[in-house]
């Protein structure tokens, strides 16, 4: 359909938004950006296969304060009620924790970077390892391994883009700055199970 005349920018997001999710045969993955735009996902969470909210726009999707480990897990709990497929909700230097609809529930982390040069472009190389990870078909583990060596591949960088990045790229980084994954069992954040 067409827009008319007189619709507020938040309308016609919003009204994109659902075209997109109603026309788009592939999974979408979304990265809200911001508070501000995470709130117009609201509408479609439910036809979204992956979102990457981080600590601020979750805490906006799930209603929910984020102010310890275990805030994380019920955030996404709530955002998954709302029919998203998988969440993964950044938490800066402390890593991302993975929920997603079949129960599986994982803590990726990486050790605090000595010295950042650029935090732009973190996020954004995070959702490409992400896509990459799903064309490959990487395990969850392997998949936020990856995407998170793209993101410190994204810090360590003076540019927004790395020119250096490459699959090997992500992949070493990854493995010097990951600490060990915590798989968490279904039922909450106890009972921590071996990786």
């Amino acid at each position: 359909g067409t827009l008319s005349y007189g619709m507020s920018q938040y309308e016609i997001a919003q009204a994109y938004y659902l075209w997109l999710c109603d026309n788009c045969r592939a999974p979408i993955l979304a990265d809200p950006v911001s508070t501000i735009k995470a709130e117009k996902l609201r509408p479609v969470l439910g036809k979204l296969h992956t979102l990457k909210p981080n600590r601020l726009e979750a805490e906006i999707l799930s209603g929910r304060t984020i102010r310890c480990e275990a805030d994380y897990f019920r955030a996404a709990e709530s955002i998954l009620a709302q029919g998203v497929r998988r969440v993964i909700i950044s938490a800066g230097s402390r890593g991302c924790y993975y929920a997603d609809n079949m129960g599986q529930r994982l803590w990726g982390r990486t050790r605090p970077l000595q010295q950042v040069e650029n935090a732009t472009g973190a996020g954004d190389s995070f959702m490409a390892g992400l896509v990459y990870s799903m064309q490959q078909h990487y395990w969850l583990g392997d998949t936020i391994d990856f995407a998170m060596g793209a993101a410190l591949a994204a810090l360590q960088s003076r540019t927004t883009i790395n020119p250096d990045i490459s699959p090997e790229l992500c992949r070493r980084l990854v493995q010097e700055q990951k600490r060990p994954r915590m798989q968490l069992t279904p039922a909450g954040t106890g009972g921590k199970q071996q990786p």
